[in-house]
């Protein structure tokens, strides 16, 4: 779907299922690289998970780049 039609589409039919993923001790530019070395092309955000895998955030480049 394209256009207005997309408006309709239930986010799972849209949604990334295997999101990137960080630690939350990792470092900002860690973070960024992350984001940009993406073979598809550079993501915007990245689901940061606890210590038992559940996700815990998530951090956006607008974040890493606005500190």
């Amino acid at each position: 779907p394209r256009g207005a039609e997309i408006l309709n589409e239930p986010v799972a039919s849209l949604m990334t299922r295997s999101p990137r993923v960080i630690e939350p001790g990792a470092s900002v530019a860690a973070a960024v690289r992350l984001m940009e070395d993406r073979e598809k092309g550079p993501v915007t955000a990245l689901i940061v998970l606890a210590g038992d895998g559940a996700p815990a955030g998530v951090i956006h480049l607008h974040d890493c780049l606005s500190s």
